[in-house]
């Protein structure tokens, strides 16, 4: 994991499934070349802490929140909706409300798959900034852009720019996986998230 402080740190709140992976993945990407670090509770390997404290301890060193909501769909085996992003959105509103001057500063971007429909799911967060992404990744990175343009790295390149980065990280991925010594849809998956990080700030590094 890159160096990274509160005024650098971004929280990623989002589905982790293998049908969000490639609009996580995009993400990810857009928050490190935008300058930024992102976190989620994937960083942490050790399952010693309870899960709500770590979810805490990262939402408390993170200026910055990304909360995707777009899986709002009742499960097909349980007939429930998923309420973990809900949740951490709203832990998120919470410290950044009630927390002290640092905690005060926390600024959020909320992502949707449909433009609005938080309005119906979370309607006490109307006239907060939302987008949607349209289940594109790329559009989540133009997204991403946005959000963090003129933040503390200044003005960004355009999303154009970003975007055709990423898509030259995504075509040299499986050759750097050869070089971390991992398969390429294990650099993929959300278990070797971690690695997919180093991956992404490695090519970075590279290709300024």
């Amino acid at each position: 994991m890159a160096a990274s402080s509160y005024e650098t740190n971004v929280f990623i709140n989002c589905p982790f499934d293998d049908g969000y992976k490639p609009i996580f993945d995009a993400i990810t990407f857009a928050v490190f070349d935008a300058g930024f670090t992102a976190r989620t509770a994937l960083e942490e390997n050790n399952t010693a802490p309870e899960r709500h404290s770590k979810i805490a301890t990262l939402i408390k060193e993170c200026k910055y929140g990304i909360h995707d909501i777009s899986r709002v769909e009742t499960d097909p085996a349980s007939g429930l909706p998923r309420l973990n992003m809900a949740y951490e959105c709203g832990l998120f509103y919470g410290a950044q409300l009630f927390g002290n001057k640092q905690q005060k500063r926390k600024e959020i971007l909320v992502l949707d798959a449909v433009p609005f429909r938080y309005q119906r799911t979370m309607s006490d967060i109307a006239g907060k900034d939302a987008y949607g992404h349209g289940n594109d990744p790329l559009k989540a990175i133009e997204c991403v852009r946005r959000f963090l343009n003129n933040k503390e790295r200044g003005q960004l390149p355009g999303a154009t720019i970003m975007k055709r980065r990423f898509q030259a990280f995504s075509v040299i991925l499986p050759a750097i996986a050869t070089t971390m010594s991992c398969k390429p849809d294990e650099l993929r998956s959300l278990e070797y998230w971690s690695d997919f990080v180093q991956a992404i700030v490695e090519w970075i590094r590279t290709n300024p």
